[in-house]
C-alpha cells in the first residue's frame, strides 16, 4: 500500500498578526482499521527497522489491545494485526501522557503510560511502559522509577 503525505494547515493570529504555518504530516496507510477515536495513534518504530510502523488501539470493550502495522519500503504491511499488546492491557489516564520511545535502548519504541493511584504508597501512581520486543509487546511491565 502507497502511503500519502498531507499538509496541514495552521492559521494563527498573533498580536494582531496573521500567520500561516504548512506542516507536512504523515497520513496512515489507507483502508487500515483506525482504531478507537478517543484514544492515541502513533507513528512509532516498534520492530527496530527504522521505519515509522502505524500504532493504535483496537478490540472490543473490556479486551482493548495496542497493535501495530509495519511500514514497509513501498507503503505497509498487507497484515494490519502484525505486532500486539496482550488484550486488555491498562492503557493509562487519558488526562496524563501515553507516549512510544525507547526506554531500554534497543532501537524499538515501547508503550508508556502512567498507571497506579495517586497517594496510595501500595500502588502509586508512576510511569510504565509496555517493551516491544521480537514478536509483540511484552506482558511484564517496566517502570521508568526503578
Amino acid at each position: 500500500m502507497k502511503s500519502n503525505k498531507l499538509l496541514v494547515h495552521y492559521t494563527l493570529v498573533m498580536y494582531g498578526t496573521l500567520i500561516s504555518l504548512a506542516l507536512p504530516v504523515f497520513a496512515a496507510p489507507k483502508g487500515p482499521d483506525m482504531g478507537y477515536p478517543s484514544l492515541p495513534r502513533f507513528d512509532a518504530d516498534v520492530n527496530g527497522d527504522y521505519r515509522k510502523d502505524f500504532c493504535r488501539f483496537v478490540g472490543d470493550a473490556g479486551q482493548i489491545f495496542l497493535s501495530c502495522q509495519f511500514r514497509t519500503s513501498d507503503g505497509y504491511s498487507s497484515n494490519q494485526y502484525e505486532f500486539n499488546s496482550k488484550p486488555g492491557i491498562d492503557l493509562g489516564y487519558p488526562n496524563m501522557p501515553r507516549a512510544m520511545k525507547d526506554v531500554n535502548d534497543d532501537d524499538r519504541a515501547d508503550f508508556c503510560r502512567y498507571i497506579g493511584n495517586q497517594g496510595d504508597s501500595n500502588n502509586p501512581l508512576r510511569e510504565s511502559c509496555l517493551l516491544a520486543g521480537k514478536a509483540g509487546f511484552s506482558n511484564k511491565e517496566y517502570r521508568t522509577d526503578q
